[in-house]
């Protein structure tokens, strides 16, 4: 019995103590529950501390000017949240706090902002407030330029389950040159999760969604993952995109060269893409995660402009896609600003060499000529006018002892010795200063001329339309790959005097183009290519045309895109990024490095000595130097002659006179002897 009672009194204790810590743990779960807060969302420091991260990583750091605003009703949460935000913030940034209506939302422009709100309804009116319709469609409204960066916070627990906003993605289908970032800020009883509206993702391309960016732990208060939001908008995650080229920027293989056939109806599989082009899209797969895909740029890639798909072409500026019926046809195109140098260029038949005796006027320029005749002519103008002048002034100008001043400075420009000098200071002096002044031009005058004597030089290439057409030249296009040049004709080809123009088939084309390097063309050509042909030509034959040097001929290349094609605005800016870098630089000097670089045959040394070929002009105006002292030299035994036939006809005159004087004066005087 008293067992049994003792067995009892042990259940009743173990009764006793079980209900006594379950009436410990409901009094403590009960106290611990009154000192939570009834949302987690409440704790304005946490939440503060992790939106100061956002701001500093993704709004100071690339220097982004915000404000912050108030979208509707300012709770107190709201107000305290942007206080502990302001005073974290107060020594690095201006802080502008607004407070605007929902209602005056759209009176308002504002290119980014850290937008606090109560609801997500408020969201959804911002978004539709940004649209206006017209008779001319949908456009922008006064808010957004052509990108907006948002921070948005909702106050209200029950909308951060389903922040996404439809009307967000319908503003990107509809107007998909805006370059969008918006961001939510939601909180959970372990986190603080940042949300963005993505286009691209893994599982899903070209269509929006709303993407976890990363998490701020509230026990660690750090993030999981680094903060780079950039890079989530940057990164396309091997969503498929079509880049659409020209047949001008891909080798050829060595399989067309034994064919005639049209190049853009060449299979596509013996085609390799080259140049910058290629680069940028290797770095763009690279750098944004794209998969490319390539496409030639003909009538039969329409389907890329006007569907869905995304695509990139190339073009080159002011080139045939612009005037022809293909771009009527691209209604959904955006064309971008030029990002390098697409070469077009005449390759021409080289010209005549010099002869002898129009080099003879080359070893100076057209105004060193004039200066030069000025000079001389000024000198034979005051000896021809100081003759006019009284016989001291004279001696003053020539010197005393200068009868022939005129032979004098001609032997002074030959560089004849002066046989007599003046004998006055000032005359020595500037007979001293003239003679320094000719030795250097005839020193320079006759180098030159010896270096032009022993040299085959050719006359100047054509260096416009108009030097075609003045120079007798026939342009040379290919009719299966040039003919779309025919379509510059307001850029290149077109003139008021238009040049001869010559349409060949490929091989015609190779054909003239050996003849014209052999010389064997009786007619000057110039062959209108592209870098392409110019590289064809360079590995098929050993030898190569110049190239007319005239740098209006560079064309700019750039870049469309499909107009309602959701990557636009994003393409947009990684390209203005990537070609900030300076990857188009090497591209321009190429081109211009392409239009003037030395020759590429092998020209044979033309220094020798000169030959009785190089001095026949010599001996001929040896020869006409000869005559002019003849010349004179008859002139001179002329008047000679004369003056002593002169000189015989009066001594005669005079002989005939005396003698009749004596005639007469002999009878006179017999007559007077008559008379006496």
């Amino acid at each position: 019995m008293v067992f049994k009672c003792e067995e009892k009194g042990k259940k009743w204790e173990t009764f006793l103590l079980i209900l006594l810590i379950s009436s410990m743990f409901c009094t403590s779960f009960a106290f611990n529950t009154k000192l939570l807060p009834k949302n987690p969302t409440r704790d304005p420091v946490k939440l503060a501390k992790a939106m100061v991260d956002v701001i500093r990583e993704f709004y100071i750091a690339n220097d982004i000017k915000f404000d912050f605003i108030i979208y509707g009703t300012a709770t107190n949460h709201i107000n305290d949240v942007i206080s502990e935000v302001t005073k974290k913030l107060t020594n690095e940034i201006p802080i502008n706090i607004k407070h605007i209506e929902s209602k005056n939302w759209d009176h308002v422009l504002y290119q980014s902002a850290i937008i606090f709100t109560e609801s997500k309804e408020n969201i959804k009116n911002l978004h539709k407030n940004s649209i206006k319709a017209d008779k001319n469609g949908l456009s922008l409204g006064n808010v957004f330029p052509k990108q907006f960066k948002f921070l948005v916070y909702i106050d209200k627990i029950e909308d951060f389950s389903n922040a996404e906003d439809e009307t967000f993605p319908k503003i990107s289908y509809m107007l998909p040159d805006i370059r969008m970032f918006e961001f939510f800020i939601k909180m959970d009883n372990v986190s603080i999760n940042l949300t963005a509206h993505v286009l691209f993702s893994p599982d899903m391309c070209g269509k929006f969604q709303l993407k976890l960016l990363n998490s701020y732990n509230l026990k660690s208060q750090k993030w999981e993952n680094e903060l780079k939001i950039f890079n989530h908008f940057d990164n396309f995650h091997g969503c498929l995109m079509t880049f659409i080229v020209e047949p001008a920027i891909f080798w050829y293989t060595d399989e067309y060269l034994s064919k005639e056939i049209p190049i853009l109806e060449f299979a596509f599989k013996n085609l390799k893409l080259r140049g910058l082009t290629h680069e940028i899209v290797e770095k763009l797969t690279k750098d944004v995660n794209i998969t490319g895909h390539y496409s030639i740029l003909d009538r039969q890639s329409k389907h890329y402009w006007s569907g869905s798909k995304n695509f990139v072409g190339f073009y080159p500026i002011g080139s045939y896609l612009y005037s022809s019926e293909i771009v009527r046809s691209i209604e959904y195109a955006h064309f971008s600003y030029p990002i390098y140098a697409f070469k077009i260029y005449y390759l021409v038949t080289q010209n005549d060499f010099y002869t002898n005796y129009e080099k003879l006027l080359m070893p100076f320029d057209f105004t060193t000529w004039i200066l030069l005749s000025a000079t001389i002519s000024l000198a034979f103008g005051i000896i021809l006018i100081s003759f006019g002048f009284p016989k001291w002034l004279q001696t003053l100008i020539h010197g005393a002892g200068i009868k022939d001043p005129a032979f004098n400075t001609i032997g002074v420009i030959f560089g004849i010795a002066q046989v007599k000098l003046p004998r006055e200071s000032g005359n020595r002096l500037m007979l001293a200063l003239f003679l320094w002044f000719c030795l250097i031009f005839r020193t320079c005058y006759q180098s030159k001329l010896f270096e032009f004597m022993t040299s085959d030089m050719r006359k100047p290439l054509p260096a416009s339309i108009e030097d075609l057409k003045e120079m007798n030249y026939t342009i040379i296009l290919e009719t299966s790959y040039l003919s779309h040049y025919e379509r510059l004709n307001n850029e290149i080809i077109y003139n008021r005097e238009r040049p001869n123009i010559k349409k060949v088939k490929f091989m015609e084309l190779l054909y003239l183009y050996e003849k014209s390097l052999k010389g064997e063309n009786e007619e000057k050509y110039a062959f209108l290519i592209d870098d392409t042909l110019h590289s064809l030509f360079n590995s098929t034959f050993k030898n190569s045309l110049p190239i007319m040097r005239n740098e209006k001929l560079l064309k700019m290349v750039g870049y469309f895109t499909n107009r309602n094609m959701l990557l636009q605005s994003k393409f947009d800016e990684l390209l203005e990024k990537l070609f900030s870098t300076g990857i188009t630089k090497h591209s321009l000097d190429y081109g211009k490095w392409l239009l003037y670089r030395p020759l590429d045959y092998e020209v044979e040394d033309s220094r020798r000595i000169l030959s009785m070929t190089d001095l026949e002009f010599g001996f001929v105006i040896w020869l006409t130097s000869i005559s002019l002292p003849i010349i004179c030299f008859l002139i001179e035994i002329s008047i000679g002659f004369y003056r002593k036939v002169k000189k015989t006809i009066e001594e005669l005159e005079m002989f005939a006179i005396t003698r009749i004087v004596e005639i007469v004066l002999e009878k006179l005087i017999q007559n007077y002897h008559g008379r006496w």
